[in-house]
């Protein structure tokens, strides 16, 4: 009945969601680029989200509200199951248990590859990644970061793969470290670390939220390194920037499957356009670039022109964590309200609920 209402609604307004067959399922029409949809509201906080080719999403739980949960897959508007399994759930330094989970991305070959920070453990516990079949659960394959390219007590937060050449890139805020990008080469189980660069640090710009700055105890700004990453359709480029940070980066994946030296690295860098502050990033087939705009409460996005323009913006958009496509032209969207947490919010958890995961259409 709830979706019925909402269909009826958006053809009032002059948007057809859906309409219907004669067997009575719902076809995509004509959709206003822009229109916006409720996935899911929770009682327990999204991190980032990652949508299958099918539809299936799932999310991790971000780890700052002491979860229960790492990642689950979503069943409904209102639930959702541990995934792939609740014994995967429990904190711990076993190989099979995840400790904080918090990057998450499906690939063209629908696996799922989970990156674990490590920090849900005390102490801390080496980031790991972890590979699993979308449809069976299955691992499929994992890797543990040597301390040279990922020490207990950095932050591996976000990344994007190759399925081709099963490559991973990260990004690295850093949190006890210097923020760096982070490549993996799963087939040969080999991982280099690449910091030092201007593009990987945070610029003078604050994150402001419900008109209140987010700073630390002593009333500092709070300043994030690089964390928003995406990779090309053709994985031929790889496209970041600082959280705290107007400037949007690209690099060829060419130095870096050619083992260039980072000097080789840090020439290649360009600069593509502006961003705004921003916790995610994705990018589409198209090259057009969506963010989560942090300081608007809204989803802005740069086309291939380099022009940066919201793209929707709402009240209830308050902290959007991440953004991922799906198999479509859907963009899904977590929001958290991650400022409203202790971390950030004076020791006092302060969310309302429900948290939600959106989509928002991207065709045109």
């Amino acid at each position: 009945m709830k979706r019925i209402v909402i269909i009826l609604l958006f053809t009032l307004v002059g948007c057809t969601a859906y309409e219907q067959n004669r067997s009575g399922k719902y076809e995509k029409a004509q959709l206003d680029f822009g229109t916006t949809e409720i996935v899911a509201e929770l009682p327990i906080n999204p991190g980032n989200v990652a949508v299958s080719s099918k539809g299936d999403v799932f999310a991790s739980v971000h780890q700052f509200r002491n979860p229960d949960f790492q990642l689950i897959k979503i069943t409904g508007e209102n639930s959702y199951i541990p995934w792939p399994s609740a014994s995967w759930q429990s904190s711990g330094t076993s190989s099979d248990r995840f400790s904080a989970i918090l990057g998450v991305y499906i690939d063209k070959k629908d696996r799922l590859w989970a990156l674990d920070n490590g920090n849900g453990s005390d102490p801390p516990v080496a980031p790991r990644l972890f590979v699993f079949d979308t449809k069976t659960g299955k691992l499929l394959d994992r890797y543990v970061f040597p301390p040279a390219t990922g020490a207990p007590g950095t932050l591996l937060q976000d990344l994007v793969v190759d399925s081709e050449r099963d490559f991973v890139y990260i990004a690295d805020v850093g949190l006890n470290f210097e923020p760096a990008l982070v490549f993996v080469d799963m087939k040969q189980k080999t991982s280099r670390r690449f910091g030092g660069h201007s593009s990987l640090l945070p610029e003078k710009v604050d994150m402001v939220v419900e008109n209140k700055l987010i700073a630390d105890d002593s009333g500092n700004p709070i300043r994030i390194g690089v964390n928003p990453i995406t990779i090309s359709a053709d994985y031929s480029t790889i496209y970041f920037g600082a959280m705290n940070g107007q400037t949007w980066y690209a690099l060829p994946t060419q130095v870096i499957h050619q083992k260039s030296p980072n000097a080789a690295l840090s020439k290649a860098i360009r600069k593509v356009g502006p961003k705004p502050v921003s916790d995610g990033a994705a990018t589409d087939t198209m090259g057009n670039h969506y963010f989560t705009d942090v300081n608007n409460n809204a989803i802005s996005w740069v086309d291939t022109n380099g022009r940066l323009e919201i793209l929707v913006q709402r009240d209830d958009f308050i902290w959007p964590d991440n953004v991922r496509f799906g198999g479509d032209e859907w963009l899904y969207v977590s929001v958290n309200q991650l400022n409203r947490t202790p971390a950030f919010n004076g020791g006092v958890e302060g969310a309302e609920l429900p948290f939600r995961i959106y989509r928002i259409w991207t065709g045109k």
